[in-house]
């Protein structure tokens, strides 16, 4: 008796353009179609990779918040 797996993995590829002499570092990345998105510094830029992970990949335009700051408003109390 044996165990049959299968694994399978998917994969996307990217097309990564970079300003030379931008800094931060900026420019736009795609996924070989007619949609790039342009980035400006290293997280835009990794926050593009992991969009570009997701089942959405690049065209997703998902927000997300990362924090809020109490005070203004006072609805972070």
């Amino acid at each position: 008796m044996g165990i049959v797996l299968t694994v399978t993995t998917d994969a996307t590829q990217l097309v990564l353009a970079i300003d030379i002499d931008s800094d931060p570092i900026s420019g736009w990345v795609s996924n070989g179609t007619k949609l790039s998105r342009p980035f400006q510094g290293w997280i835009e830029l990794a926050g593009l990779i992991e969009a570009a992970r997701s089942p959405e990949g690049l065209g997703s335009k998902r927000s997300q918040t990362l924090g809020s700051f109490p005070g203004a408003n006072g609805l972070g109390l």
